[in-house]
């Protein structure tokens, strides 16, 4: 049996592109989106935030996505080309007094891509893969961000809008150009199935299960 709990809450004015629970924390939800990250906590039926802050690092125009590491740390990719390591701070009791409260804030940024990172995808063992905008790279990350392999996929198809794992090697991407890959950072990546004949739709998520692909695109 499957219970379903729909909540509605008003997380900002600006558009809201990412939402998801916290895996080891079903009372914590993270949002992203144009220009902010919010981190929230389910309490009593209630949700309050706090935003991520960027202090002195530049504040991007869209944060696109985010995963959470093995180790508990929010990683978002946004769009200045940068993966953000976010973790959680100390309340300044000291500066503030006993009234401070514990701040999410970056740990660490990342220079990954040319253009926008579009999407993060986790792997076994606490790799991480990115996907670029304008320089139509994946990449392969170790556990500590630093870079592995990469591999650019063919102009013709565009960016790479989503990655999905599929056995830890293989990998399916979806593009800004309606088409869906599969391959390796070894044998490269081939088309194997174009969505509609729009060249103008975009793929924004894949999910792979044991015996078929769900696929989510923009129309």
């Amino acid at each position: 049996m499957c219970l379903c709990v729909s909540l509605y809450f008003q997380s900002t004015n600006e558009a809201v592109f990412t939402v998801e629970f916290n895996p080891s924390d079903s009372t914590n939800i993270i949002t992203c989106g144009k220009s902010h990250v919010y981190f929230w906590t389910l309490s009593t039926g209630q949700f309050t935030k706090k935003q991520g802050i960027f202090g002195k690092y530049k504040k991007p125009k869209f944060i696109q996505c985010f995963v959470f590491s093995l180790t508990g740390d929010v990683l978002t990719g946004d769009s200045e080309g940068n993966i953000l390591t976010w973790g959680k701070s100390a309340a300044d009791v000291k500066t503030l007094g006993k009234g401070a409260k514990e701040t999410f804030q970056i740990m660490r940024q990342t220079r990954a891509h040319e253009g926008s990172v579009f999407t993060l995808c986790t792997l076994q063992g606490g790799a991480l893969l990115s996907g670029g905008g304008k320089d139509r790279k994946i990449i392969r990350w170790s556990a500590d961000l630093a870079p592995e392999r990469e591999c650019e996929i063919p102009e013709k198809y565009g960016a790479v809008r989503t990655i999905a794992d599929v056995d830890g090697e293989e990998l399916l991407v979806g593009t800004t150009r309606n088409a869906i890959l599969r391959g390796t950072f070894s044998d490269g990546f081939v088309a194997i199935v174009q969505v509609c004949s729009c060249a103008l739709s975009s793929v924004w998520m894949l999910v792979t299960y044991s015996y078929f692909v769900c696929i989510l695109k923009e129309w």
